[in-house]
């Protein structure tokens, strides 16, 4: 597995990072990161890219696909980006998504 502490420190010290869109920031600090956590991002049933949530979609959805049940779901923001309002309107349409399933008797 990757070295997570490496990537961490990689990426607080990559002064570009303050300059990447949306799509870079990803590909750059989300993705190498969720390697490094042991998540096979190639594998998307375990790392679900534009997930569907209500009536939008998130970045990733981190899946357990033998139990089928959705664990995290992950948004990607430039970085510097105002999240003030972002939290609300991410809460609800989550909380629903990440319930857990009923129990099987």
């Amino acid at each position: 597995m990757p070295d997570l502490a490496g990537h961490i420190a990689r990426i607080a010290q990559d002064e570009t990072l303050v300059r990447r869109d949306e799509a870079n920031t990803s590909q750059t600090a989300v993705l190498p990161v969720l390697n490094a956590m042991g998540w096979e991002y190639w594998n998307t049933s375990e790392v679900v890219p534009q997930f569907r949530v209500g009536g939008g979609r998130v970045d990733y959805c981190l899946r357990d696909a033998e139990r089928d049940r959705n664990l995290v779901l992950i948004e990607v923001r430039r970085t510097g980006s105002d999240l003030s309002g972002e939290v609300s309107s991410a809460s609800s349409r989550v909380t629903p998504t990440l319930r857990a399933p009923p129990s099987r008797a």
